[in-house]
């Protein structure tokens, strides 16, 4: 009798041993990119006699830079974006090239703009170079600053003042310069 000893017999596959193997893969997969890709916000208490604010992940955003940083206080208005301007972009001019900018919106829909940045000559409040003249001056948070109305559609009126070597602007559209003055108020 000859015996092939290359031939291995090897059992049938089983349906466990077909499908179990990928099925784990699939599922460790799904874990993977749920855990990357979904991000749960915790739920605020509604507070009483403000609008409905759609929870930012903003809000609780550390500062990128050492700069003191004023915000409203949720209860006014739910912030929807900081952009941190750092360093020289041509964008800006020299004097601003360090602060930040921040987008509200209020419960009733409206968006204002607050800019900071460092006053680095501890100077007055300077005129900016949009501002439709004449500037006028206006007294906030304790300081006079200056009141003014520009070309843009997206600042038609802001205020600015300077205030413990940094210099503010706030503004935005459908705004009185008494509202304003209000808002720069209620910043902490």
């Amino acid at each position: 009798m000859i015996e092939d000893l290359d031939l291995i017999v090897e059992p049938a596959p089983t349906w466990r041993d077909r499908w179990l193997l990928p099925a784990f893969g699939a599922i460790a997969l799904s874990v993977v990119l749920a855990i990357t890709f979904v991000r749960l916000t915790p739920a605020r208490p509604p507070v009483p006699g403000a609008g409905v604010a759609k929870p930012s992940v903003l809000q609780s955003a550390p500062l990128a830079a050492g700069i003191r940083s004023l915000e409203l206080p949720r209860t006014v208005a739910s912030l929807q974006g900081r952009t941190q301007i750092s360093g020289v972009t041509g964008l800006t001019r020299m004097d601003m090239s360090e602060g930040f900018r921040d987008l509200y919106r209020l419960a009733d829909g409206r968006l204002l703009i607050v800019a900071e940045y460092p006053d680095r000559l501890r100077s007055e409040v300077a005129s900016p170079a949009n501002a439709l003249q004449p500037t006028h001056r206006v007294a906030v948070r304790g300081v006079m600053g200056i009141g003014y109305e520009t070309s843009t559609a997206t600042l038609p009126i802001a205020i600015a003042w300077s205030s413990d070597a940094m210099q503010y602007v706030v503004g935005g559209a459908a705004f009185s310069e008494e509202e304003l003055v209000g808002l720069a108020a209620q910043l902490r």
